[in-house]
């Protein structure tokens, strides 16, 4: 028994202790300066080349979107469930990234903004994925 053991057994020879070298992250923290980095809204603010009300209408529309792509990735994945549990697409994987990645973003929307704000984006995600929806099913027909 002792002789079969030692056969599945894998040994590994001493390994060679290498010399230890200067830590060199701690020496690069000594020398590197930290710079004062201004908040987000007065750089926008701040920059006349930007268009901030364009900015938070694109940031927006990213947010709205992330809220139907997440809730259209959780129905092709409850769909295949139905049909069958082991059936994956080609790309599920993909659609694995863009729910947890949607679901990121919409949940940024619903902790860094007050109640009200979240449940009204919830409505205009509701509006657009209805829009969407409707223009698909016209293609079909």
């Amino acid at each position: 028994m002792a002789k079969n053991y030692r056969k599945n057994k894998i040994f590994i020879p001493n390994t060679v202790k290498f010399p230890k070298l200067a830590n060199q992250k701690r020496a690069k923290r000594v020398n590197r300066v930290v710079e004062k980095k201004q908040p987000l809204d007065d750089v926008i603010l701040e920059n006349s080349g930007i268009d901030a009300k364009r900015l938070a209408m694109l940031i927006n529309i990213c947010h709205a979107v992330a809220d139907v792509n997440e809730r259209l990735s959780m129905e092709i994945s409850e769909i295949l469930k139905v049909a069958d549990p082991t059936l994956e697409l080609q790309f599920q994987r993909s659609i694995r990234q863009i729910r947890n990645h949607a679901a990121d973003m919409v949940r940024f929307v619903d902790t860094h903004t007050s109640p009200e704000f979240s449940e009204g984006f919830g409505e205009v995600a509701d509006a657009l994925m209805e829009v969407i929806m409707n223009f698909f099913r016209v293609q079909e027909q």
